[in-house]
């Protein structure tokens, strides 16, 4: 991992997200694109708000605002000893975050998220949700100030399919950097009721798939997929949920969009989502991962379903 791209809005939800950030840069050497979208009005566009001669002075005290807390930002504690770069841009928050992982090459993107009830939901947590839902990199929200950060074991919520096959080796390299152990997991709900038989044979499939990995596979019950993630979580005392995303390519999400934001705006531990998007070759995935996994990666690539762009 080279570079951590942490978008911030300054507020308390944002320093807890690079707070993080910082522990995992010094656990991996990475340097920490530390990136704020000022929200402005554009020029001569059709149906935009158009700046007048009078708006000058008050965008570059915007500015010069921005730059003060960004410096203030940049002198905390957990900052000492990490390479940082800032920048300051200007345009929507998420269309502006998805460009800037691709600009500046990041491997990953941790953000805060408020985690709120009602309209401020609506207004602030949507921008974290889009972000995991569309990025083409993996990203770590945090809600919650985590006050003496540890890596030891990572949740994976996952029905076993071959779309979750295809991101889990990002996953294990991700846990391998962090010297983390990733636990499986399988949440049943009474909607979505799965015979015993065939989720264990889903497992052993997953199993036979990734044989060098020795990662430990579960079955929860529960009455949602919210609260069944949730509660498996917290009952082996996982320091991250991880879920995977499959991207828009029709396939019946084990992860709804909404479900997405659910766990990502309302869980107390750090949500790590994983995407396979269409724009995203999954041969690349399988050249990237195929040396630790052998031929059987690479022949599950040539009979998934998934088109490669």
């Amino acid at each position: 991992m080279k570079t951590i791209l942490v978008p911030t809005d300054f507020s308390e939800c944002a320093n807890n997200a690079l707070k993080f950030a910082a522990f995992l840069a010094k656990k991996t050497g990475a340097s920490i694109n530390l990136l704020h979208v000022l929200e402005v009005p554009s020029i001569g566009t059709q149906g935009s708000i158009e700046f007048t001669v009078d708006d000058v002075p008050y965008m570059m005290g915007l500015l010069k605002a921005t730059k003060a807390k960004m410096k203030r930002t940049l002198s905390y504690h957990f900052m000492k000893d990490i390479n940082v770069v800032q920048n300051i841009e200007t345009g929507a928050i998420c269309d502006h975050i998805l460009k800037a992982a691709d600009k500046y090459n990041a491997d990953l993107i941790v953000m805060g998220t408020h985690g709120a009830n009602g309209l401020e939901e609506v207004l602030i947590g949507s921008n974290a949700e889009k972000v995991s839902c569309d990025a083409k990199i993996p990203v770590l929200t945090i809600k919650d100030e985590i006050k003496d950060p540890k890596l030891e074991k990572i949740v994976y919520a996952t029905d076993f399919s071959e779309e979750s096959k295809l991101v889990f080796p990002e996953l294990e390299h991700f846990a391998d950097l962090l010297g983390a152990k990733i636990e499986l997991v399988k949440i049943i709900t009474r909607s979505e009721f799965e015979s015993t038989t065939k989720t264990q044979r889903a497992m052993k499939r997953f199993r036979k798939m990734f044989k060098q990995s020795g990662h430990k596979t579960s079955v929860y019950n529960d009455y949602n997929k919210q609260s069944g993630i949730r509660n498996f979580a917290r009952s082996v005392n996982a320091d991250i949920i991880a879920i995977d995303i499959h991207g828009r390519h029709g396939i019946a999400n084990f992860f709804s969009r909404s479900l997405t934001k659910d766990i990502v705006n309302h869980s107390s531990l750090p949500v790590l989502t994983l995407n396979v998007q269409e724009n995203q070759s999954e041969k690349d995935r399988v050249v990237k991962s195929g040396k630790k996994y052998g031929a059987d990666l690479g022949q599950m690539y040539f009979s998934t379903q998934i088109p490669a762009i």
